[in-house]
């Protein structure tokens, strides 16, 4: 199941063709169950949680009782719970969301994440009973991955043909 956990500005039901309304912020008011909030989508195996009717106070009903229930419901129910959020720097939904769910993805954009935003971030998550799973990277030019990971690479971790090392050090008399 897909949920929608950003509820001032959810989008999954636009590119699903569906209804926002009978959502996550409906479900956490009290105003949906979780029967009226699953959505069935046209890919086998695929259901969605809309965000729902937007509220004035639904970032606070992320942390509610009726989030947990909602988290527990849906594990119940699916193999694999994924909630997208907002951006981490758009406020504390997304650490609510990852320590509701125990687990965080995180998702940063070329050109547009800020580095030292997105460590700052981590270091409040960190805090956190979140696992950070890893971080995907989005909007990378065509023929510029060689060159992000030359610029993000750690010494000593360069990939390198052993052999032709050992070969090196045979011929200068170091073996």
């Amino acid at each position: 199941v897909l949920v929608d956990g950003d509820l001032r500005r959810g989008q999954l039901h636009r590119r699903f063709s569906m209804e926002r309304h009978n959502g996550m912020a409906d479900y956490l008011s009290g105003d949906a169950g979780i029967d009226q909030i699953l959505k069935n989508t046209l890919i086998p195996g695929l259901d969605i949680v809309s965000s729902g009717a937007r509220r004035a106070n639904a970032p606070e009903l992320l942390c509610t009782q009726h989030m947990l229930r909602l988290m527990d419901e849906l594990r119940a129910r699916y193999d694999v719970v994924i909630c997208d959020s907002p951006p981490l720097a758009a406020g504390i939904d997304a650490a609510v969301l990852g320590a509701a769910s125990g687990n965080l993805l995180l998702v940063v954009r070329t050109g547009v994440s800020v580095r030292e935003v997105a460590a700052a971030k981590l270091e409040t998550v960190a805090r956190l009973p979140i696992r950070v799973l890893g971080a995907v990277l989005n909007d990378v030019p065509k023929g510029a991955v060689y060159s992000y990971y030359a610029h993000y690479s750690l010494p000593g971790y360069a990939a390198s043909d052993e052999r032709a090392v050992a070969r090196a050090y045979e011929s200068a008399g170091r073996a």
